[in-house]
């Protein structure tokens, strides 16, 4: 039928002939064996973005997405390679402006405070975290102190 189209009739009965068939595990199998290590053509890859572009989900289809994902976990490998992928990344000065903005002036709700309290609560710090706390500490009193004084000489 090179150059030729079927007609909306027997396109049709073709397909209604072809209605229920099933593949056999052999030629299952065939089929598989002939996909495996073939890639889309970036002409074809275009194409899809081009006939996806512009076309939004709709309400419903975004909630039935939503609800199949729920409660959906990456395996320990997947956080690794994502963990890996990331190591190395700064956002920009202009994505922690973004952030900084979207943060300021949140709280935490007393749940969560009580949760973070509660994950610290048992956990011992190490020699080097304290000295470095103590430190800054030092390093504060003194710097309060310094202000103080110098408040007090200017005025």
């Amino acid at each position: 039928m090179k150059g030729k189209r079927h007609s909306p009739e027997t396109r049709m009965k073709i397909s209604a002939s072809q209605k229920g068939r099933v593949h056999s595990a052999e030629s299952k199998a065939k089929m598989s064996a002939a996909k495996k290590g073939t890639r889309p053509s970036p002409e074809c890859i275009a194409k899809a973005i081009a006939a996806c572009k512009g076309k939004r989900h709709s309400p419903e289809l975004r909630a039935k997405m939503s609800a199949a994902n729920k409660g959906r976990r990456h395996s320990a490998e997947t956080r690794a390679k994502i963990s890996a992928a990331h190591i190395g990344m700064k956002p920009s000065p202009e994505t922690c402006a973004k952030i900084s903005m979207a943060k300021t002036g949140s709280k935490h709700s007393p749940e969560s405070i009580a949760k973070m309290t509660g994950v610290r609560k048992g956990k011992k710090l190490s020699a080097e975290t304290i000295a470095r706390k103590l430190a800054s500490i030092k390093f504060n009193r003194e710097r309060l102190w310094v202000e103080t004084c110098l408040a007090a000489m200017w005025n």
